[in-house]
């Protein structure tokens, strides 16, 4: 292999590295706010990050953050995640949607834990596309 071409392979990659990392900070932050339910953080945050794509996944369940929020039962954060454009028919590596999700948490919660996530709601605005 010629060494030009790998030192530009390797200087090119450092790049996107770069790049993704800087993006990875602020999927973090989202991601961080979303498990702690810090509805009035995530606000703020997403206000002033209008640009950011919310249809990310992590983990290797490959689940978003709105998958997260209806894991957590937290209907402010889910319905704020809807609102800046976050996808309720993204799939995680198992397949399921968000409201698969919620549908699992009522399951599993129903009225004896944490008020599961609002599963009308989502699904109402599952319909309006």
């Amino acid at each position: 292999m010629d060494p030009y071409i790998f030192s530009v392979n390797v200087n090119l990659s450092a790049n996107s590295d770069t790049c993704r990392s800087a993006l990875n900070l602020k999927q973090r932050r989202v991601l961080h706010y979303v498990k702690e339910g810090s509805l009035m953080k995530l606000k703020s945050f997403l206000r002033k990050h209008k640009d950011l794509e919310l249809n990310f996944t992590q983990g290797k369940k490959h689940r978003s953050p709105l998958h997260i929020a209806c894991s957590h039962g937290n209907d402010a954060v889910l319905r704020l995640l809807l609102k800046h454009g976050a996808d309720p028919l993204q799939p995680d590596r198992n397949g399921d949607t968000p409201l698969h999700q919620a549908a699992k948490r009522a399951l599993k919660h129903g009225k004896r834990g944490k008020r599961p996530c609002n599963i009308n709601k989502l699904f109402l605005r599952l319909n309006c596309f």
